[in-house]
């Protein structure tokens, strides 16, 4: 089965389809090294849209995409982290 999702960056639409690959092979299948490869996408704003539960996984059709035109990934929204609130603790006397 395959699973094809097309998605909006920018006014660029582009689908998303397997196989998907952890961050290291997408490193390696866009010619870095995995350091290397995140200071790129560190250094020039980029975000490249994640697959899976975790959020760890490259879509290869992505990967083209970003290969092709890396700009049309500067329009995404950059991923805040999420920030624990901490829960109020009331103590006894």
């Amino acid at each position: 089965m395959v699973l094809a999702v097309n998605i909006i960056i920018g006014e660029t639409s582009i689908t998303v389809e397997g196989p998907f690959l952890r961050f290291n092979e997408a490193a390696a299948y866009c010619g870095y090294k995995p350091d290397r490869f995140r200071k790129v996408l560190r250094e020039s704003g980029l975000r490249l849209p994640a697959s899976g539960p975790k959020q760890n996984k490259y879509a290869k059709s992505i990967l083209d995409a970003f290969m092709a035109c890396p700009d049309v990934f500067s329009a995404l929204p950059s991923r805040t982290p999420r920030r624990r609130t901490p829960t109020p603790v009331f103590i006894r006397k």
